[in-house]
C-alpha cells in the first residue's frame, strides 16, 4: 500500500491535551474538522464529544483556554463561536459528550468572551469585549452557583485582565495593557471592591517629559500574604517568572544579617573579655588566628541562639512559645543592664570634670546632663516595655514575675561566676606570699 502524499503533507492534529482522571481530552481533526475528543489514558478508540456540525478554532488563535475539563462537576467548558464570527462563547458539555449549552445563556450574546482560567473546583475568570464600547470587563464565576455565580470585578479601556486569584478568591491580580509589553499591574481586593496599583505607570499619569519604563506582565500567582509570582517580560522578551518583592526580600535578609551581628557578635565581646579575665573558661578568650575574632564565643552563642529559635518555631502555639517569649524579654532586661552602668558612669565622669573654658557650649555640664539622662531614661523605658505582657496573657502579674525574676536570677548567676573567678585568682596570690 502506497501512502498518500496529501496525507503526509497534512498529518492529523492532536492538540491541547488535558488529563482528567483516567481519560485524556484533546482537540483533533480526526473527523475532517477540529472537534473535542476523549479517550482512555492507557489507550482506546477516540470518542467525539461535540456534534459533527460544530467546529473549533485552532487553539493558537484562541486567547487563553480553548476548553477546560472539570471532572468533579462532570462537565467540560469549551469555547465556541457562531459560524466563524469569532465572538467566542463558553459552552458546557457533559463529560460523555452532547450538544453544547451556553454557560451564561444570552448574557454575552454578540460579545467576545475569553475564558482566562477555570479551576477544578468550578471557579473561573473571564474577560469580555462588548464589541459596542471600548471598555473590557472582567468577571469571576462559579459553576456550582445558580446562574454560574457571575460577578463583575471591574472594567477598563486597557484590558482589566484578571491574571491571578488567591486561594479564597478575596484578591485578584489585574493587568492593564497599553501596548505590547507595556502594562500595569494592579491588586483587586474584595474587601474594598476596588483595585490599587502595584507596578508600572498608568497611562493617565504619564508625561512627555519623563520617560516611562515599559514592563510586561501576564498571569500571576499569590505567594503567601505579601508577595506574588508573575509572568514578566521585563528581563526577557520571551517571558519568565519574577517576584514583585525582590528588593524588599533582599533588604529583609540584609536587615536580619545586621540584627544577627548586633545580637550575637556584639555581645560576644563581653563574654570574650570575661574569658580573658578567666571568669569564664579560658577558651572563651581565644582569637581566631586568621580572622582575629573571638570565634569560640561567637560559635557558642550561635549554637545556643539556633537551639532557642528552633524551639520557638517547633513549639509555636504551645507553652514552649510562651516560655521563649519570657526568656526573650528576660534577656532584654539583662542586655540593657550594662547600658545603665554606661550612662551612670558617663554622668559621674562628665559632671565631675572641670570646665574646659569660660564658655564650654555644647561641651558643658548641661549638655552632658541632657545626653546622659536621655540615654538612661530611654534604657529604663525599654526595660519597662520588656516587662509588658502580650495582650492574650491570662495572668499578667505572673508574666512580670517570671521576666523580672528571671533577669534577677541571671544577675545572681553572673555574680556567682564573678565571685568564683575572684576567689580562684586570690588563692594563688595567698599561696605565693
Amino acid at each position: 500500500m502506497k501512502p498518500r502524499v496529501d496525507y503526509l503533507l497534512s498529518a492529523t492534529l492532536f492538540l491541547s491535551p488535558q488529563l482528567a482522571g483516567d481519560r485524556i481530552y484533546f482537540i483533533s481533526d480526526l473527523s475532517g474538522r477540529l472537534s473535542l475528543w476523549t479517550m482512555d489514558a492507557d489507550g482506546s478508540v477516540p470518542e467525539r464529544l461535540l456534534p459533527a456540525d460544530v467546529a473549533l478554532l485552532t487553539p493558537e488563535l484562541v486567547a487563553c483556554e480553548s476548553f477546560v475539563v472539570v471532572p468533579e462537576l462532570g462537565k467540560v467548558v469549551v469555547v465556541l463561536d457562531n459560524n466563524g464570527d469569532e465572538n467566542m462563547q463558553p459552552c458546557v458539555v457533559p463529560l460523555t459528550g452532547g450538544d453544547p449549552e451556553p454557560l451564561f445563556g444570552d448574557r454575552f450574546a454578540g460579545q467576545q468572551v475569553v475564558l482566562v482560567s477555570l479551576d477544578p473546583d468550578g471557579r473561573g475568570r473571564i474577560l469580555v469585549d462588548p464589541r459596542t464600547r471600548p471598555e473590557l470587563e472582567a468577571y469571576e464565576f462559579d459553576l456550582t452557583q445558580p446562574g454560574a455565580g457571575l460577578n463583575l470585578l471591574g472594567s477598563s479601556n486597557y484590558g482589566y485582565y484578571p491574571g491571578g486569584r488567591d486561594a479564597d478568591g478575596g484578591r485578584y491580580l489585574i493587568v492593564d495593557e497599553y501596548l505590547s509589553r507595556d502594562t500595569t499591574l494592579w491588586l483587586w481586593e474584595r474587601a474594598t471592591g476596588e483595585r490599587r496599583l502595584l507596578r508600572g505607570t498608568p497611562i493617565d499619569a504619564r508625561s512627555d517629559d519623563e520617560p516611562v519604563r515599559r514592563e510586561g506582565f501576564g498571569d500571576g500567582w499569590f505567594v503567601g500574604d505579601d508577595g506574588a509570582l508573575v509572568e514578566s517580560f521585563v528581563f526577557d522578551d520571551l517571558g519568565g517568572l519574577a517576584w514583585l518583592i525582590p528588593v524588599a526580600a533582599t533588604l529583609y535578609v540584609l536587615g536580619n544579617v545586621g540584627g544577627l551581628g548586633a545580637w550575637l557578635t556584639g555581645p560576644a565581646r563581653v563574654a570574650f573579655v570575661i574569658g580573658l579575665d578567666r571568669y569564664f573558661p579560658p577558651a572563651f578568650g581565644r582569637v581566631h588566628p586568621r580572622w582575629k575574632t573571638p570565634y569560640v564565643v561567637i560559635l557558642t552563642q550561635g549554637v545556643l541562639a539556633t537551639i532557642f529559635l528552633l524551639l520557638s518555631v517547633l513549639g509555636k502555639g504551645t507553652t514552649v512559645e510562651k516560655a521563649y517569649l519570657i526568656v526573650l524579654d528576660t534577656m532584654l532586661l539583662v542586655y540593657f543592664i550594662p547600658y545603665i552602668y554606661l550612662f551612670i558612669c558617663y554622668l559621674v565622669v562628665r559632671l565631675g570634670e572641670q570646665p574646659a573654658g569660660p564658655n564650654p557650649g555644647w561641651g558643658g555640664k548641661a549638655a552632658a546632663l541632657g545626653v546622659g539622662l536621655s540615654g538612661l531614661l530611654l534604657t529604663l523605658g525599654a526595660m519597662l516595655v520588656a516587662t509588658i505582657p502580650p495582650s492574650d496573657t491570662a495572668e499578667p502579674w505572673l508574666f512580670r514575675l517570671k521576666v523580672i525574676g528571671g533577669a534577677a536570677l541571671f544577675v545572681i548567676i553572673g555574680g556567682v561566676v564573678y565571685w568564683r573567678g575572684r576567689r580562684k585568682a586570690a588563692i594563688p596570690a595567698l599561696t605565693s606570699r
